[in-house]
């Protein structure tokens, strides 16, 4: 069973965006949330504000990891290597498109 506290995969900040996102994994689940805060959200959107989230099931979580790591110990580290900074999520959904991995994206702004 997989279980990491919250961990920051960005927290980069701009003229423009203030880009924050964070993963956890909770009952074999993981989860990566983000916030887009500024001037680059509203422009695209129309709100300053911009919420998103990824959720994965235990078995989708389980073939992430699997993929990833062979060490559970290394989990914080190796999702921060694959899918940490500013295009951490771009790179997360080109991987999980790659490798067949579903989640469910849900946005707010």
């Amino acid at each position: 069973m997989y279980q990491i506290d919250k961990i920051e995969l960005c927290n980069d900040k701009s003229e423009r965006v203030w880009v924050h996102v964070w993963a956890e994994i909770e009952n074999s689940c993981l989860k990566i949330s983000g916030h887009d805060l500024g001037n680059a959200p509203n422009e695209l959107l129309g709100s300053d504000e911009f919420e998103y989230w990824y959720n994965f099931d235990e078995k989708n979580t389980e073939a992430l990891i699997s993929l990833l790591t062979k060490d559970e110990n290394d989990i914080k580290n190796v999702l921060l290597e694959n899918f940490g900074g500013l295009d951490g999520c771009n790179k997360l959904k080109e991987f999980c498109n790659k490798n067949g991995i579903e989640y469910k994206y849900m946005s707010w702004y």
